[in-house]
């Protein structure tokens, strides 16, 4: 009866543990903290657990274009999905419609990097934001990353 007993605190010792664990997460250069940017908006807050913003850069171009770049990082072991877009704004704030704001899923494997980086549709746009986002339902039944014909 005592091996039985000692079993049973030995097992849930380890159901305890195991249940605690970050599922192979290692705290970053950011030591827990996330970045964050007015550029960037991750709408899916539980995203915040494997999907770390890094950086975003943009710069206005000579040919008047804005350009950017965004940098994210799958923080767990496992393969994630996602969907993003960009919003183009123009000088008064106000939103610049384009074939190029579309949601587009993205696959992000364990431990590996997405690099999303746009240019402005047009001279008139003078700041952006990328909104993240878990994947619906359309955005799943997606077989070519490429394919343009996304949610609106």
């Amino acid at each position: 009866m005592k091996k039985v007993c000692f079993l049973f605190i030995v097992f849930c010792c380890f159901c305890v543990i195991g249940c605690s664990s970050r599922n192979g997460v290692k705290n970053g250069s950011t030591d827990g903290i996330a970045l964050q940017d007015p550029h960037i908006v991750i709408q899916d807050k539980g995203m915040q657990k494997w999907l770390r913003f890094e950086r975003v850069n943009s710069v206005l171009r000579k040919d008047g274009l804005l350009e950017f770049e965004a940098l994210f990082t799958n923080i767990t072991n496992h393969g994630k999905r996602l969907a993003y877009k960009v919003e183009w704004r123009d000088e008064n704030g106000f939103t610049i419609k384009s074939i190029l704001s579309r949601w587009i899923a993205a696959d992000v494997e364990g431990r590996r990097r997405l690099t999303v980086h746009g240019i402005s549709p047009n001279i008139k746009a003078r700041d952006f934001l990328l909104i993240v986002d878990r994947p619906n339902y359309y955005d799943n039944l997606q077989k070519n990353p490429y394919n343009k014909e996304h949610r609106n």
